[in-house]
């Protein structure tokens, strides 16, 4: 099994009657990785999930856990699942909930630690928790049997930030410690803060995957100044690196095709009151692939 890629999906397409769920999607998640999923609403990361998970079936393609098939009772046993609509039995505590899961999947032996980590009462009552501490029961249950992958959508979903910050921190160590992570979520900063692959998904199709740093390295670098002469804007035009300018006022945008240092040396600075060049982010990566989409 170490041999065997964690999770592999060939051509995998899935169709509810007429409308589209997801068409040829290739997807392979290194062992180790923490791999973000991401795309808005619709664009199909919750059908890939529920295929890799067992809950549907696709249309034609396959998906594999360590070279099972998705949804054998060989796959499902490595696989640790936290759903973007978990829900709870309400007429259980917590403590009987996972007592239950227990029964179901066998011992659990990191379920004490992570009910202290994330303060879980194990003595409450399932229906009268917020939607934050059922989150919080969500991560326990996924993680406590030390499963070969975690599958998780929109994990953080209800959580505080110091909930957000152990949960990314249990990430972190649980890759390190040789487990597999496939996460989708909304929030791009957590995603670039804790992944190291990513996969970029538009109207049920992969458009863009690998390392993050590969492709933050393809995003346009960019300028923010405040001018302290109006002449600056002239003087920009003219400056061959300079690919583009945006804003109006004292505060423009500019972006450009080189490195900081040589792009500081480009501009007359002395017209310049201030300066910001920040870092490129997954933000800037995603949201022009989806900028057509909110037109």
């Amino acid at each position: 099994m170490t041999n065997q890629v964690p999770i592999e999906c060939v051509s995998l397409t899935k169709y509810y009657g007429k409308f589209r769920g997801i068409e040829n999607v290739n997807l392979k998640v290194e062992k180790g990785t923490i791999h973000g999923f991401l795309g808005p609403n619709g664009a199909g990361k919750t059908t890939t999930i529920r295929i890799m998970v067992g809950l549907l079936r696709p249309t034609r393609g396959n998906a594999t856990i360590f070279g099972n098939p998705a949804g054998s009772l060989e796959s499902r046993e490595l696989i640790g699942y936290l759903p973007s609509d978990f829900e709870l039995y309400s007429h259980y505590t917590v403590g009987e909930y996972l007592d239950f899961i227990e029964d179901v999947r066998g011992p659990a032996p990191k379920r004490e630690d992570l009910v202290n980590l994330f303060q879980v009462d194990e003595g409450r009552l399932c229906k009268n928790l917020s939607r934050g501490n059922k989150q919080k029961v969500g991560v326990v249950q996924a993680f406590m049997h030390n499963p070969k992958i975690i599958i998780a959508d929109e994990p953080t979903t209800g959580l505080d930030p110091l909930m957000q910050e152990k949960f990314n921190n249990l990430l972190v160590q649980y890759a390190k410690n040789g487990g597999t992570v496939f996460l989708s979520s909304h929030i791009l900063a957590e995603v670039q803060e804790v992944c190291s692959h990513v996969t970029v998904i538009k109207e049920g199709s992969i458009v863009a995957t690998g390392k993050v740093n590969e492709l933050l390295n393809q995003v346009p670098k960019k300028a923010i100044i405040k001018m302290s002469d109006p002449t600056l804007k002239t003087d920009l035009e003219n400056i061959p690196i300079i690919r583009k300018m945006d804003g109006e006022g004292s505060t423009i945008t500019l972006y450009y095709d080189c490195s900081a240092k040589d792009f500081l040396n480009s501009v007359p600075l002395e017209k310049i009151e201030d300066i910001l060049i920040p870092p490129p982010t997954l933000e800037d990566y995603f949201l022009p692939i989806y900028h057509s989409e909110v037109q």
